[in-house]
């Protein structure tokens, strides 16, 4: 049996630190969560989140890998990111 946890809070509230630190200390995997998002600056890819095309987005969502789709708008643009 598998257990996922998902957290929300606002931006910069410390929501991948906290995760991270639960895997850590649980010793359960943690995963950065897939976006059709353009990169922030200075981010890095598979850190926090992996970035995809839409068409990405849409073949690892087919094939399973995606748990939860959370769609967003942001700039007026929209996109999608994923659990």
């Amino acid at each position: 049996m598998s257990i996922h946890i998902g957290m929300s809070g606002y931006s910069g509230a410390g929501k991948t630190t906290v995760s991270r630190l639960l895997s850590l200390r649980h010793t359960t995997e943690w995963r950065p969560r897939i976006t059709t998002q353009p990169p922030r600056k200075g981010s890095v890819p598979g850190t926090e989140y992996y970035y995809a095309t839409n068409e990405e987005f849409v073949a690892h969502s087919a094939a399973g890998h995606i748990l939860h789709i959370h769609p967003v708008v942001k700039d007026k643009r929209p996109y999608m990111t994923g659990i």
